[in-house]
């Protein structure tokens, strides 16, 4: 959950994940995604022997095996939040992060952001970016490094991004979609299985059901099947990897990687059609 904000006029962030299909993609008032390229990286050393107070640590150093390289395509550019109620930047830049998370089968993350176009980062002598999303393991379901989007999956995530804010609003969703997001930065499949099956009772509103063996996987196929004979095979897969979350989280057992991978595919839809449904009721006339 994002807590802090980054200056106060603007906020520029890079995106690892995706690249776009245009030069540059209006996302809302104020708020664009631009194709960039940016190298993040970063190489571990040691040194040995300690820095004296308010000075540079002195050499010699040694370079050890670690550290990481990410490749952002993508600039996301956050100058208005009026549109939104006056949230803070960083945190709409979050929430179009993980929008495009629900969509993409790739790691996305705002990986480093900045009260400046990071273009500018190089003129200037004092530290203005800083990392955001910065945790070393991602998880999920991963077809690629990187996806190419398409102008309409930049159209969707400009149509709910509204509802989206809008629902971020209430309590109970936000609670289960902030642990939902948050799930992938855990690092281990058997933490993130129990924290998914939490974000998913709270979603379909049966953590207080009695029955939940039975409740989860029908609301949950009723979120995600498109008809009837899908749902049934929705109810069915979901009630399987209901019984062994229970082996997890009871028993101590491990989790398989491909019982996790149609979980987080599960969740993904369940979340991304709960917004679809909110976004058509939110457009819909009102009659009086």
């Amino acid at each position: 959950m994002v807590k802090a904000d980054v200056g106060s006029g603007q906020l520029s962030g890079c995106l690892t994940g995706i690249e776009l299909p245009l030069d540059c993609y209006e996302l809302n008032e104020g708020i664009e995604i631009r194709s960039s390229v940016f190298e993040l990286f970063s190489h571990p050393m040691i040194a040995f022997s300690e820095a004296p107070k308010g000075s540079p640590t002195p050499g010699p150093w040694a370079a050890v095996q670690g550290g990481f390289h990410s490749k952002c395509r993508a600039e996301l550019i956050v100058t208005d939040s009026s549109p939104f109620n006056g949230i803070p930047l960083l945190e709409i830049a979050w929430l179009i992060a993980a929008l495009f998370r629900l969509k993409v089968e790739a790691p996305i993350r705002l990986a480093v952001v900045a009260d400046i176009p990071l273009g500018e980062l190089p003129n200037n002598d004092v530290f203005r970016g800083r990392m955001f999303e910065a945790h070393t393991v991602q998880i999920g379901c991963f077809r690629r490094e990187r996806q190419l989007l398409s102008i309409a999956d930049l159209h969707e995530v400009r149509e709910l991004l509204p509802t989206l804010v809008q629902s971020m609003s209430d309590e109970t969703f936000r609670r289960a979609f902030s642990i939902f997001d948050q799930s992938i930065w855990t690092g281990r499949i058997e933490t993130a299985t129990t924290l998914i099956w939490t974000a998913l009772e709270i979603l379909m509103g049966v953590s207080n059901e009695r029955n939940k063996s039975k409740a989860i996987p029908s609301t949950i196929a009723e979120c995600i099947g498109m008809d009837r004979s899908d749902r049934d095979r929705a109810f069915n897969v979901v009630k399987e990897l209901y019984k062994k979350r229970g082996r997890i989280v009871h028993a101590g057992r491990g989790a398989e990687d491909e019982d996790f991978i149609q979980l987080f595919v599960i969740a993904r839809t369940a979340f991304l059609n709960t917004l679809r449904k909110m976004d058509q009721e939110r457009l819909l006339p009102s009659v009086s």
